[in-house]
């Protein structure tokens, strides 16, 4: 963009950061571009299903049905891994997302 208009990215940057309209209006247009383009990709897959790409209603189902979604594996703050957890721990948790009951 700043090149198509000639103007520095270094002019640009400072005219953000110096004018919360422009930047309030920059960001605006870029939410817009990246909901038009996210418009695109579901109208895209969506064709590509009906034409009966696998592998696009595999990526669907991955990413809206629960039990195609792979597990995630949680992680603490830091981003480690979490200490192994106990039975009692597992049993606790498994019960808070429904799966079995606290005896």
């Amino acid at each position: 963009m700043c090149e198509s208009l000639t103007v520095s990215r270094q002019s640009f940057y400072r005219w953000m950061e110096e004018d919360i309209e422009f930047k309030e209006a920059v960001e605006s247009a870029l939410n817009i571009g990246v909901e038009s383009i996210n418009d695109l990709a579901e109208s895209k897959l969506v064709s590509n299903i009906r034409k009966g790409s696998q592998r696009s209603a595999e990526f669907w189902l991955i990413n809206n049905k629960r039990n195609y979604m792979k597990p995630r594996i949680l992680s603490d703050k830091n981003g480690t891994e979490p200490e192994t957890m106990t039975n009692k721990e597992k049993k606790a948790l498994l019960a808070l997302i429904g799966k079995v009951s606290i005896e």
